[in-house]
């Protein structure tokens, strides 16, 4: 229970103010005695006197006083020790009640002892065993006055110290920031404490001083003295002056280390550690303290910046390792597609070479239909002329039958070709098939790709259809001729039958003169579709030297890419260090 009491914040002021207004009020009465020089019969009751109405007013009225002003602080403080206060505004109004709890004290004792050593001083001045004259009694109360100034002070500093203590811990918890930009410091600042500490005792220890100069060597306490005494006199009062101006300068020096350390602390911090979370304690009282706390801001902003730009460096780091990866399995590709689109460019040139080549012949076929059909034209009209003429039957019969072993003959070299036609288009097929596998694979770079393969595979299988059925007439055309041999030979036994045998003949020759023509047409046809299949395959050239040409500066972009990634790593790893 007795740990509990010493830590409340009524008992830590009070027990503060206890030590430093003894020791205060210790300095204050001898240095009263200087100027008035109380015999021993007067010492004695005084001090006796002094140091008792000391007891009662420390024991009695003040701590009532300031259990009085402190009790509502210290039962929040005893809240907020266990964690239960965290409302905001509640931190705020607790931290400002705090902060104003040492000049309430210095207000409050500053009044209550300028009282006591008011009726101290009559004190002195009537009563019998003491009995000073009337300018030992001003002096004696400037004395006290000055004295219980220097112990007003000195409360003021013990209490900032402890008030300040838990209002770092107050604002280590969290209060509202408005009110920081509102008012900068919430405690004495440092003009006021340059006042209080330095100039007024200065003022005070020279009036002090003017008024024992102007005393002189008048008689004091009743009493004569040598001017060797009052020189002493002097001395001593002004060496005890001069103490207690250099002890209260002193301690403003100590003030003003004290905040300037804990900037350099907050510096320190960011220098040694930019990632590090701990901050300096500050409690607002002052200029100071203010800076302090807008340097932790700083600090804080900073380290957010600091592992925000840490994080972005992870991130840039993991994306350009993909992106590395990505750009190396990119080049490897490209350059395997790249190998492939001019292997595949090498055959479409073969084949548009092939595909010529075909036209050619296509174009020999019908002009051999062509001539063909003259031929059977003419054929025709002579056999009509000749029907009549028996004698020259056999002789045209033989070469009408040499006729159509010539054009079997050109007819199974057509169908050579025709297989040879109907071998490219099945190529053709295969290759258009390859392709649009490739495009499928290139994505859509190979779209245009894809669409161009399909029709060259629809084409080549239109084709092979119309070859089929040129074959079709070609075996017809065979089985034609080999009847027509046939019947020939069997006129030529059977002259009887020429004429007969010379109509059907006349009427074979109509139908090969059908087939002719029809072939011609066909010839054509297929003539007109190697060209636009030419003519395709020279488009695939294109696209494909296109694309050849795309992949070659998609593989350029993929090494400046892998060029880029690596840099961005080397960035990365910057941020990282930071």
């Amino acid at each position: 229970m007795k740990n509990k009491k010493k830590q409340t914040f009524t008992r830590e002021i009070f027990f503060a103010q206890v030590k430093n207004d003894y020791y205060s009020s210790l300095f204050t009465f001898f240095y009263s005695t200087m100027f008035v020089f109380l015999t021993i019969e007067q010492l004695i009751p005084a001090a006796i006197i002094t140091f008792i109405a000391l007891g009662i007013f420390i024991f009695g009225i003040l701590q009532i006083l300031n259990r009085k002003l402190t009790r509502s602080v210290s039962e929040r403080l005893e809240i907020f020790k266990s964690g239960a206060l965290v409302n905001q505004e509640d931190l705020t109004n607790l931290f400002k009640d705090v902060m104003n709890i040492p000049k309430q004290i210095f207000s409050l004792q500053s009044f209550l002892y300028t009282i006591a050593i008011f009726l101290l001083s009559l004190f002195y001045h009537y009563f019998p065993s003491i009995n000073l004259d009337w300018r030992s009694t001003l002096l004696s109360y400037l004395a006290c006055f000055f004295g219980i100034y220097i112990c007003a002070t000195g409360s003021l500093r013990c209490t900032e110290k402890i008030c300040n203590r838990y209002a770092e811990e107050i604002v280590e918890k969290g209060i509202n920031p408005d009110i920081i930009n509102t008012k900068k410091n919430f405690g004495t600042s440092l003009s006021v404490k340059v006042i209080i500490e330095i100039i007024v005792p200065v003022i005070i220890t020279n009036v002090l001083s003017f008024f024992v100069l102007l005393q002189g060597y008048k008689p004091i306490n009743y009493r004569h003295f040598s001017p060797y005494m009052q020189i002493f006199r002097i001395i001593t009062i002004a060496s005890a002056s001069l103490f207690i101006t250099i002890n209260v300068c002193f301690n403003f020096y100590k003030t003003i280390k004290n905040e300037l350390n804990k900037l350099k602390v907050s510096v320190k911090e960011i220098l040694k550690d930019s990632k590090s979370e701990k901050y300096t304690r500050t409690s607002l009282a002052n200029e100071m303290d203010c800076n302090v706390y807008i340097m932790n801001q700083i600090l804080r902003k900073f380290r957010y910046l600091v592992v925000k730009a840490s994080q972005v460096g992870k991130n840039v780091l993991d994306t350009t390792n993909q992106l590395s990866i990505i750009s190396t399995t990119l080049s490897k590709n490209s350059l395997e597609q790249s190998t492939d689109v001019k292997e595949i460019l090498s055959t479409m040139e073969d084949s548009n070479s092939l595909s010529k080549n075909i036209a050619n012949r296509i174009l020999n076929v019908s002009e051999g239909a062509e001539n063909t059909k003259k031929e059977i034209e003419s054929s025709l009209e002579l056999l009509k002329q000749n029907v009549l003429q028996f004698e020259q039957i056999n002789v045209s019969n033989e070469s009408i039958i040499s006729g159509i072993k010539n054009l079997c003959s050109q007819i199974e070299n057509i169908g050579d070709v025709v297989t040879l036609i109907n071998n490219i288009a099945d190529q053709t097929r295969i290759i258009a098939f390859n392709a649009e596998l490739e495009a499928v694979s290139a994505g859509n770079e190979g779209k245009n790709f894809h669409i161009v393969a399909t029709e060259i595979r629809r084409l080549a299988t239109s084709t092979m259809n119309s070859i089929q059925e040129i074959q079709q007439f070609i075996q017809s055309i065979q089985e034609a001729s080999r009847k027509l041999i046939d019947s020939s030979q069997n006129e030529t036994s059977l002259i009887k039958e020429e004429t007969e045998l010379s109509h059907q003949l006349e009427s074979h020759f109509d139908t090969i003169k059908d087939t002719s023509a029809l072939t011609f047409i066909k010839a054509n046809n297929i003539s007109e579709i190697v060209d636009q299949q030419t003519s395709s395959f020279s488009q695939i050239v294109i696209t494909l030297k296109q694309i050849s040409s795309g992949i070659e500066s998609f593989t350029v972009s993929t090494k400046t890419i892998s060029d880029t990634a690596q840099k961005m790593k080397e960035l990365s790893s910057v941020l990282d260090r930071l």
